[in-house]
């Protein structure tokens, strides 16, 4: 009968930490598409640009900065402006050193390094370039993924084992 109580708690631990990985991942990949199109925005801003961020585009199925920006604007910043802001968010994960969040900073990282795939296509005007990209992004991200799951098991299965959850 214990045997039964144990793998009905580990069970329910399992499923508390897929919900919390799920929630947690979907929230940053939110804010990172929502902070790598501000980054476009904020770089054609310096620039003298004017323009929109559609987060939602029926037509094209996926979020854009629209710009318009004068002659002379340098697109390669541009087109980086989408690490402008993504990247110093990565970097605050990184401050917490005794958290499993702090693998967020390479799930944030992949992310952008994913997102940007057309930017830097554009950027080297290489197809090849794009799909070395994601591929990158995605192993980044999985790994970060990974080590993030796997060091916030061992976190509440200890505070499980301690009686905190």
């Amino acid at each position: 009968m214990e045997s039964v109580d144990v793998e009905n708690e580990t069970s329910m631990l399992y499923f508390k930490l897929f919900i919390y990985v799920t929630l947690f991942t979907t929230s940053v990949l939110c804010t990172s598409i929502i902070l790598h199109e501000f980054g476009h925005f904020v770089a054609g801003g310096m620039m003298g640009c004017s323009g929109e961020i559609i987060l939602f585009d029926a037509q094209l199925l996926g979020p854009h900065t629209d710009l318009t920006c004068p002659d002379g604007a340098d697109t390669t910043f541009l087109l980086l402006g989408s690490f402008l802001l993504i990247v110093p968010f990565a970097l605050l994960f990184l401050t917490l050193r005794r958290f499993p969040e702090i693998y967020f900073s390479m799930v944030i990282i992949g992310m952008a390094i994913f997102t940007a795939a057309i930017d830097l296509q554009m950027l080297f005007g290489l197809e090849v370039i794009r799909e070395i990209i994601v591929i990158i992004g995605i192993i980044i991200t999985l790994i970060g993924q990974y080590l993030l799951t796997d060091r916030t098991f061992k976190r509440f299965k200890e505070n499980y084992i301690r009686g905190d959850l």
